[in-house]
């Protein structure tokens, strides 16, 4: 089963949509939800999709786009593949990360990010450089770390 698992960013002024290296010529968010599809399923009413999320949440009820009765959809895994294989950028593009790559490497690439802005656990001090934080002489004295 393909899924989407995206990294939520710091930054709240990064749009999901800037994320594409090239506009996609589909509409690539939930319209439920509105986030990028998270498993897409397709309804079997009227075609359109939503997440899987948004599906579990809609069973037994009218279908959120044509109002069909009795709302259905399957899993769309050419829809998801489609999807997974589009270029973006990263979430800290503006922060001067030059990473691209596929929509599925997205949370690896952000979990290892350097321009991430992280939050140390010892001293809540958010930081873009937790590494070099780390291994100064000063974290290592402040936090009794040997």
């Amino acid at each position: 089963m393909l899924k989407i698992l995206l990294f939520t960013s710091d930054d709240q002024n990064v749009n999901d949509e800037d994320l594409f290296v090239e506009k996609p010529s589909y509409d690539v968010k939930c319209p439920t939800c509105l986030e990028i599809f998270n498993e897409p399923h397709q309804s079997l009413c009227c075609g359109n999709h939503v997440c899987k999320e948004c599906y579990d949440k809609l069973i037994n009820q009218r279908c959120p786009l044509c109002r069909e009765l009795d709302f259905k959809a399957l899993p769309d895994k050419f829809f998801a593949r489609q999807l997974l294989s589009m270029n973006v950028t990263c979430y800290n593009s503006k922060k001067g990360c030059e990473w691209v790559g596929e929509l599925r490497m997205l949370k690896e690439h952000m979990e290892a990010c350097k321009k991430n802005k992280v939050t140390c656990k010892h001293c809540l001090v958010p930081t873009e450089y937790i590494w070099q934080h780390r291994t100064g002489t000063k974290y290592i004295w402040q936090h009794g770390i040997k």
